[in-house]
């Protein structure tokens, strides 16, 4: 990635916290979670919604990142992982109303 985006020397100092850091990967986890296990039904229409919104909060966090701003960071982190529970929900629900109704 590059330098102007993501700061390095802030990221290291980031990593040194214990609780921010395991905050970060637990949050980090549960969403790799729901898009490696829980997206195989999603249209492509539906998989792009998600990398749109996927690409603003990476966009936003890094932007909190340069303020040096853990908590908006984890805090817009969280939401994503939240919008990205719901919006899978809701997209598999209509998927097996589709398939029962078929």
């Amino acid at each position: 990635m590059d330098d102007d985006l993501w700061s390095k020397d802030l990221f290291n100092k980031w990593s040194k916290d214990n609780a921010d850091s395991k905050e970060i990967i637990k949050i980090m986890q549960a969403i790799h979670l729901l898009m490696d296990g829980c997206t195989d039904n999603l249209t492509r229409s539906q998989l792009e919604t998600i990398q749109g919104q996927m690409k603003s909060t990476i966009q936003q966090c890094i932007f909190w990142q340069k303020q040096d701003n853990r908590s908006r960071f984890i805090y817009d982190l969280r939401e994503f992982g939240t919008w990205l529970a719901d919006f899978i929900t809701e997209a598999q629900e209509k998927f097996w109303e589709n398939e029962n109704n078929s």
